[in-house]
């Protein structure tokens, strides 16, 4: 199975379903795409041979969008010469509260505080995690804290049983990175993740899906269908459209289109749960979830 994305794909209530994490199947979500504000770039010193994002200038560029309980937050990330090197003209995390009983529920706060773990991940890559390898086809990488010995004895259990699960169910090869952690998570907010995404020109993107069709035989080559330059899109079940000209796609989608070596491993998706929620951490030992609680294996499936 080749995994395409065709417009813009975000985080939604299906932010943990194959589509989000292989852009394959489950729910994908459409939303309007601005410019990515200016994001400041730091270096350690004379000796550093990496960037370093500046994590307050990062968030202070972030929006917010979205309406109600269930907003989307939107952190732009500086440019860099894989993103350019595949046509990209903008880089960004979006970040978005995990589907619970409530709907994917996460404050501002919430999602902040995401986000900002994230970039103190990014600036400090290595720093006390450790990773478990699960599946082939996909092939899932997961990180997390070995410390945490809730994340390792009764979360990790369930997300290599979900992983192992869908490795089964899927024939894409690709490799998925994820960063896994748990927190003490304030009221309906059972967790929230972020998905690195990059923004495309819609005509360098559509040019690129008609290059992946011709590059295997059963695909049915729709992209050959698609409008030449500009891309009609309904939003919220208006029956109105919106002529888009940008697109964004996760890093598994930038994969499956320009090609499996076109940017460098690394963290795809980030996941952060609430460590006090009423979870059956073991429904994949006996297939009955307890009266009340939320099945953690279905919600890592999703």
């Amino acid at each position: 199975m080749t995994s395409k994305g065709i417009y813009v794909v975000t985080l939604g209530c299906g932010m943990l379903s194959a589509s989000a994490l292989a852009g394959t199947q489950g729910q994908a979500q459409s939303a309007r795409v601005a410019d990515a504000g200016p994001v400041a770039v730091s270096q350690t010193g004379p000796q550093a041979t990496a960037e370093r994002i500046d994590i307050d200038a990062a968030l202070a560029a972030a929006r917010f969008v979205g309406m109600g309980d269930q907003r989307e937050l939107i952190v732009p990330l500086p440019m860099n010469d894989e993103a350019r090197a595949v046509g990209a003209i903008g880089r960004q995390i979006s970040y978005k509260g995990v589907c619970g009983p409530d709907g994917a529920v996460a404050t501002p706060e919430q999602l902040l505080e995401h986000a900002r773990r994230d970039l103190e991940r990014m600036n400090n890559p290595s720093r006390g995690t450790a990773t478990q390898v699960i599946g082939e086809s996909p092939r899932f990488v997961v990180s997390y804290n070995p410390t945490d010995p809730v994340l390792v004895g009764l979360f990790l259990p369930s997300f290599i049983n979900a992983a192992e699960y869908v490795d089964s169910q899927l024939d894409d090869r690709v490799e998925i990175q994820i960063d896994l952690s748990t927190a003490d998570l304030d009221g309906n907010t059972i967790g929230s993740a972020g998905s690195t995404q990059f923004i495309f020109d819609y005509n360098i993107y559509r040019l690129g899906l008609q290059a992946a069709d011709d590059r295997i035989p059963e695909e049915s080559n729709f992209a050959d269908a698609l409008p030449p330059s500009t891309l009609p899109v309904r939003y919220d079940g208006s029956s109105t459209t919106t002529n888009e000209t940008r697109v964004v796609a996760n890093m598994t989608q930038v994969r499956a289109i320009f090609g499996e070596t076109v940017l460098d491993q690394s963290i795809a998706i980030t996941i952060t749960l609430d460590n006090t929620a009423d979870w059956d951490y073991f429904v994949y030992l006996d297939d009955q979830v307890n009266s009340g609680d939320l099945s953690l294996v279905d919600v890592a499936v999703h």
